[in-house]
């Protein structure tokens, strides 16, 4: 099929030839007269080897200018393991017609004069071009023009170029660098989609749009900073970029299309950096599994419909001008315990936003006097436990370190994790440290040991991973030093006189729940919750208090725990 509409494209330029167009052959190649004085590259499916396209070439007593390579001149059948191994272009020209070199697969190199303006669709794709350098932005410049060439490794594009084709590299599963100016002001859509090699990408100071699915599919990428003049984001631009863990966006981003994060699983955090959107795009983070939290900016007013289905979530904050928060927004996070509410425009929303789960289990967190409001509302009583908080002047961090159940991050049997944090001055700012205990590809349980913020240990200030500071007066620089328990139970305790116990599959252990003065102990014995993603998950409750302890024998599965939350008698 790709056969024949490729011919059919090469008719249709043949057939728009000035009727004097005559065909010819010089020196083993194929012609077509186009004036007087000038000439084209015909058809010439057979040729092999070195060939050299001359400058000038005669004809009918005439010396024509070559000034054209047509459409599917060298157009090669897919299968066929010969063809051209070098060329050379002559000085004069201005045309590469589409898939002009297709699958021309021996084709390592090739010199693109700078007098050429015009590259039709796919003129050198299916190559086996290893570098190319532009010297000279053509004026159009088609489709795809370099896609499929599997072995591309670097590219090197012209200093005067303002806009990057479509689909230029799309496919070169092995392109690992490439050099854009710092004239460039747009990435055409798709232009490294699925470029699975590409690590990293130093974009140029001068850029302002992505079109979409611009990096769609390049799965080695882990970190990409976006520049400071960016203002679109156009629809897929990183859609299924599997190993990209954390993206910062700029200030002057104004725009930003659906399905924008969509499948990356690793992606840990985004930075919004003072953002002013205004909405969570439709599918923005949908199956981002490595996703724990997210604070909503404060300009967004709407969130779009499945924003966040199917990501792994753990706390979410609301921002303060949040109007509307579409359907099944948040369907399939069944791992979203915390959701803060820092917006007085929500009292009314319907449909399902949020997996049965998180009703059960999370909770809702609501300013200061209003937990009566929120327990008679239609759609927020649905939480089963809803708090009030004083958030006047609270920043809030989430620290996360999960597995992709193949890479462990540990070294020497231990991981150390590094953030840097600027935060508002003379303000309180709790820090809370998460991880996947027993999910580590090498089988061992983890625990938090140490916790250092500029340089000075914490831990014996944490509380079950979290760290509050008063008041910061300074940048933040915090490292976190996991431990690893060779056994086969971890027990955490807190400050209210309380424990969290993980077992390995088939261990038991007794286990002695005594509350400090005042509190009491509500204890749920049950799966994680993203282990039963489509349905809800079963629990056993308990509660303690201090002048009543409790004592279990846990005989845990390996998709079992045991979570106990401390309230005030």
């Amino acid at each position: 099929m790709k056969k024949s509409i490729i011919t059919v494209l090469g008719c249709c330029m043949l057939a728009s030839m000035p009727a004097q167009a005559e065909e010819f052959e010089y020196e083993g190649i194929k012609y077509y007269s186009l004036t007087d004085s000038t000439a084209q590259v015909g058809r010439n499916s057979d040729v092999q080897g070195d060939v050299v396209i001359p400058d000038s070439v005669d004809f009918n007593g005439k010396r024509l200018k070559v000034t054209a390579i047509g459409d599917n001149a060298f157009y090669e059948w897919e299968w066929n393991e010969k063809g051209i191994t070098s060329i050379q272009l002559p000085k004069g020209l201005t045309s590469i017609g589409s898939y002009a070199f297709c699958y021309q697969r021996q084709l390592k190199a090739i010199d693109i004069p700078e007098t050429v303006e015009t590259m039709g669709i796919g003129a050198l794709s299916f190559t086996g071009l290893k570098t190319i350098e532009l010297r000279h932005t053509p004026k159009d410049v088609q489709y795809a023009v370099l896609s499929d060439c599997d072995s591309l490794e670097r590219a090197v594009m012209p200093g005067d170029m303002a806009v990057l084709p479509s689909g230029i590299f799309m496919r070169c599963k092995n392109l690992k660098e490439v050099v854009l100016p710092s004239t460039m002001t747009t990435i055409g859509s798709s232009a490294f989609k699925t470029c699975t090699a590409l690590e990293s990408f130093t974009l140029p100071d001068s850029l302002k749009v992505l079109e979409g699915g611009a990096f769609e599919g390049c799965t080695s990428m882990r970190e990409i900073v976006l520049p400071a003049k960016l203002t679109t984001l156009s629809n897929s631009c990183f859609m299924n970029c599997t190993g990209l863990r954390r993206v910062t966006i700029p200030s002057s981003v104004t725009t930003i299309g659906d399905y924008l994060f969509i499948g990356c699983t690793a992606l840990e955090g985004i930075n919004w950096d003072g953002v002013a959107i205004t909405a969570i795009t439709e599918q923005m983070f949908k199956n981002c599994t490595s996703l724990r939290q997210i604070d909503i900016p404060s300009s967004v007013t709407r969130i779009k419909a499945n924003a966040f289905e199917g990501s792994g979530l753990q706390s979410v904050v609301f921002g303060g001008s949040l109007e509307t928060i579409s359907r099944e927004a948040f369907i399939g996070c069944n791992s979203l315990e915390d959701v803060y509410l820092r917006t007085d425009k929500l009292d009314e929303c319907y449909g399902t936003i949020f997996s049965p789960a998180s009703f059960f289990f999370g909770t809702l967190h609501v300013p200061e006097g209003q937990k009566n409001k929120y327990m008679h509302l239609d759609f927020w009583k649905s939480f089963e436990n809803i708090v009030e908080e004083n958030t006047s002047g609270t920043e809030y961090c989430l620290i996360d370190v999960t597995s992709n159940y193949y890479d462990t991050y540990v070294n020497d049997e231990e991981i150390f994790f590094e953030t840097h944090l600027e935060q508002p001055k003379g303000s309180p700012l709790t820090v809370r440290f998460t991880f996947n205990k027993n999910g580590f590809a090498d089988g061992y349980v983890r625990y938090l040991r140490g916790m250092q913020v500029n340089g000075v240990e914490h831990i014996q200030d944490c509380t079950d991973g979290t760290l509050t500071i008063d008041e910061v007066t300074e940048d933040l620089d915090i490292t976190v030093d996991i431990g690893v328990y060779d056994a086969s139970l971890a027990i955490y305790q807190d400050d209210h006189g309380g424990l969290e116990v993980l077992c390995a599959p088939n261990a038991e252990t007794n286990v002695t729940i005594m509350p400090a003065e005042g509190y009491r102990a509500n204890v749920t014995l049950g799966p994680w919750m993203k282990t039963y993603q489509w349905g809800n998950p079963w629990k056993e409750t308990y509660t303690a208090s201090d002048n009543d302890p409790l004592s279990l024998r846990l005989g845990l599965r390996d998709d079992e725990e045991i979570k106990i939350k401390y309230v005030k008698k």
